[in-house]
């Protein structure tokens, strides 16, 4: 089995550092929260396309991942994804330095933003010291993770701004 290990952070806006760094973006469309189904495309076409199968939990979590082709990408986006599951994602990756780990810090429809940092262990993920710049931990939230961009989009969520605001 493989799992995803990782923890994420909610940032009230996107930092400076990704102002001139050019980001990877994707459109990313969701099927389902549990387990979470996701297709996804490269729109700079630098990873094409995927489907991803995550399981239940929250720091560490089954993760199956298999690239698709375009055509099957197409189909099941025309005949199973609705207009407000459909997300674009825009990613950039930074180093952690004097370690062998990077963060990633990701934007959703430019409506809000995150940081996300995966390790090789449970134990290695729970001992992580984050920068007070990473933001409100939400690792353990099950509402965060990634089916809730499409709640967001669909505004069936939460109300990011004022999570924002109370999370100081």
């Amino acid at each position: 089995m493989i799992f995803e290990i990782e923890r994420k952070w909610v940032l009230n806006k996107l930092p400076e550092m990704c102002k001139g760094k050019e980001p990877l973006i994707i459109e990313q469309c969701y099927f389902s929260s549990s387990p979470t189904v996701r297709i996804r495309k490269s729109l700079d076409h630098r990873n094409p396309y995927r489907m991803t199968i995550k399981g239940s939990g929250t720091i560490k979590r089954v993760e199956l991942e298999e690239n698709i082709s375009e055509e099957f990408y197409e189909n099941l986006k025309k005949f199973f994804v609705k207009p407000q599951a459909v997300v674009q994602k825009k990613f950039w990756k930074f180093e952690i330095e004097g370690t062998k780990l990077h963060y990633e810090i990701s934007t959703v429809d430019d409506l809000w933003h995150y940081v996300e940092v995966e390790f090789e262990t449970e134990e290695e993920a729970l001992a992580f010291k984050a920068p007070d710049w990473f933001g409100k931990d939400v690792s353990e939230l099950i509402s965060m993770k990634g089916y809730s961009d499409m709640k967001v989009k669909a505004d069936k969520a939460f109300d990011y701004p004022a999570f924002f605001l109370d999370s100081e």
